[in-house]
């Protein structure tokens, strides 16, 4: 398998036959990417008149558009660096300009608009002077050559910053690649934005691998699975326990189904053609694996983040439910002292971050090459990696009993009634708990009864004695949610920091 990937994908788009499909004011739009080449040099001739020159960098703000897409692919063929933001979060634009020392940002977020430094997207993605048969000369890249920024989610403190180098993209595509062979049989959705470098790890490999694409925002993602058939989803956990829990909830108002007739129902509705789903970046609910086993759908769990990529990924033929899979080429791992999982990359993402302090690095960045991950795991005897949690999260009771806060709540989570369960307890004789339930018109006493029947399922030091109803929907606003909906923990812990003590005196 060919590593060096980003060098031919400008070139690839020339005789690429995939497409990228998108919705404009809820119209369906197919724009071959071969077609997108006029719109790249609409993007390369804005960037020239501005003087962006190799090596530069430039900010993106941005829902997932075409636009997105060919600002993006004219940064690789132009070698300038991007550094995409959250399109979810409200950002100070002169300290971003400042930090990140950028000229400008393009952005499509409406109250951007006329801020000083920010370009929109329409502006730049058209009515450039463009000299009729221009082609695109891309750049050639050196594998240490960095390409964007990533963002870790700051579920724990101040996000840190990374920049991807080329090799390690290069990497992550054709591993992938060689593990899932897509082709043109595929059509893979994207609707987590597009400034989670993975995203457009698909969009790069579409190009290469000639395959479609069907983008969509995120509010469209449940209309358009149904309609434009994909074969491959990626989501976070959160995503395809709500697939679940939507699609049972719709069963229970029907007349009773075999199993044969719920499994095509259930694949109907994802659009009749799935091959797989993809998933990671959180724990699946053991509950939720094996109902997608029932309905003869392949989800596949993995491993990664910012600082190494890809580490590891169930796929066809070698899949072991609750693992993250085994691990991809180039890939090593070992384990501290406390169990913390260590990864060396053959070709790495970086090997410090940007703008961080010396401490930092070294508390990541180790002096072996490895990485430290902050994640608990092992190994087993048949090289699949299971991850338990994570050392910033592990719960130390005050008689010095280590608990694993994630594995408890995913087993409170099993409870019909239970949304989301965060346990709480470092220091404290035993374990409480802060509760979203399913509906808010779940009382209390059912709440209870339902915790005291999962404590029967764990062992004695794991059990939640008490609990705090949250009576509102986690989302992404008011840092509950990361815009991958993972629980950010600390700052919901801190937020209801008075009600979580007072249950250890009730």
């Amino acid at each position: 398998m060919e590593i060096d990937q980003i060098n031919r994908l400008i070139s690839n788009l020339r005789d690429c036959e995939s497409n990228l499909e998108t919705y404009q004011n809820g119209k369906k739009v197919i724009l071959p990417f071969k077609d997108m080449q006029p719109g790249i040099l609409q993007v390369l001739a804005f960037l020239n008149t501005k003087k962006i020159c190799r090596g530069d960098k430039i900010g993106i703000i941005g829902t997932n558009t075409s636009e997105w897409v060919a600002i993006d692919l004219a940064c690789i063929a132009a070698g300038i660096i991007t550094v995409p933001l959250d399109p979810a979060l409200k950002y100070e634009i002169a300290e971003i300009l400042a930090e990140f020392k950028l000229p400008f940002i393009l952005s499509n977020v409406e109250i951007y608009k006329d801020y000083e430094g920010v370009y929109r997207f329409e502006d730049v993605c058209k009515n450039q002077a463009v000299e009729t048969g221009t082609g695109i000369n891309p750049v050639v890249y050196r594998p240490e050559d960095i390409l964007t920024y990533k963002f870790t989610s700051g579920s724990t403190q101040r996000p840190k910053v990374i920049g991807a180098m080329k090799q390690s993209v290069d990497a992550a595509i054709s591993f992938v690649q060689q593990l899932f062979h897509h082709g043109r049989q595929d059509k893979i959705m994207i609707f987590l934005p597009l400034h989670t470098y993975q995203q457009r790890y698909w969009i790069y490999s579409a190009i290469l691998f000639d395959f479609d694409i069907i983008l969509v925002a995120k509010e469209y993602v449940f209309h358009a699975i149904k309609k434009d058939q994909p074969t491959v989803i990626m989501g976070v956990p959160f995503f395809f326990e709500t697939i679940m829990k939507n699609f049972l909830a719709d069963m229970d108002n029907e007349y009773p189904l075999t199993d044969d007739l719920l499994k095509n129902e259930f694949h109907q509705q994802l659009g009749g053609r799935i091959r797989y789903l993809w998933t990671g970046s959180a724990p699946l609910g053991s509950d939720t694996l094996a109902f997608y086993e029932r309905m003869d759908i392949p989800l596949y769990q993995g491993y990664g983040m910012n600082e190494v990529c890809i580490v590891s990924k169930n796929y066809l033929g070698n899949n072991k439910t609750g693992s993250v899979g085994k691990l991809l080429p180039g890939k090593q791992v070992k384990f501290d002292h406390n169990r913390q999982l260590l990864v060396k990359s053959e070709y790495p993402v970086n090997t410090s971050y940007f703008g961080a302090d010396q401490e930092d690095n070294k508390a990541t960045f180790l002096e072996d090459g490895y990485v430290a991950t902050g994640d608990l795991g092992y190994i087993d005897e048949d090289g699949y990696l299971f991850i338990n949690g994570r050392i910033k999260e592990l719960i130390v009771l005050a008689n010095a009993i280590k608990v694993h806060p994630a594995p408890v709540e995913k087993k409170m989570e099993t409870s019909p009634l239970i949304k989301h369960c965060i346990v709480y307890g470092d220091e404290h004789p035993y374990l409480v708990a802060l509760v979203v339930p399913e509906s808010l018109c779940v009382e209390k006493g059912d709440i209870k009864k339902e915790i005291s029947r999962v404590n029967e399922l764990l062992r004695p030091h794991e059990r939640v004695c008490n609990f705090y109803i949250i009576r509102q929907e986690f989302n992404g606003q008011g840092n509950r949610l990361s815009a991958q909906n993972k629980i950010l923990r600390n700052d919901i812990i801190n937020e209801f920091s008075d009600e979580l003590e007072k249950l250890y005196t009730e």
